[in-house]
């Protein structure tokens, strides 16, 4: 399942908030579903997917972690905060890349380049396109969350 919006998780020391489009395994309960992720935490507070930090998940909010370290947080969610579906999760993210992108020119197909060319490419275009540094992050993970699941459109 995929986190559909922001959801706050915790661990034995920290809460962390997760973001949408975050892939979570989840066991369904009455009333929606028990949430458990496996992530990396970097020196600065940051979730990754993967220990070579290519794919953000969330930041910790609050609390004492360790760093640089694999570690679980879990959690109770409503059943409208995860979904099935990777194009429902990116949904907002997908419409912000659209309206801001395609402003002054066609907004380029999301899987078209890497990462690392996306980041130059936004880093670019972050001023231009008046982006504030949220829109900015939320853009460049919605084209990462892309390349890393290999969604085509």
């Amino acid at each position: 399942m995929f986190t559909s919006s922001p959801i706050q998780l915790s661990n034995y020391s920290a809460e962390a908030i997760v973001y949408d489009g975050t892939l979570i395994e989840a066991v369904k309960t009455e009333n929606g579903f028990n949430v458990k992720l496996s992530v990396w935490v970097n020196e600065q507070g940051e979730l990754y997917i993967d220990p070579k930090n290519k794919l953000l998940a969330g930041h910790i909010l609050s609390g004492e972690n360790v760093y640089n370290a694999k570690t679980e947080f879990v959690g109770t969610v409503d059943k409208e905060s995860l979904t099935a579906d990777i194009r429902k999760a990116l949904a907002p993210a997908e419409n912000l890349y659209y309206e801001r992108c395609g402003t002054c020119h066609r907004a380029f197909d999301p899987v078209k380049y890497t990462n690392t060319r996306w980041l130059a490419v936004m880093q670019s275009m972050k001023s231009q396109a008046g982006l504030s540094e949220d829109e900015y992050k939320q853009i460049v993970r919605y084209q990462h969350i892309l390349t890393y699941y290999e969604v085509s459109y």
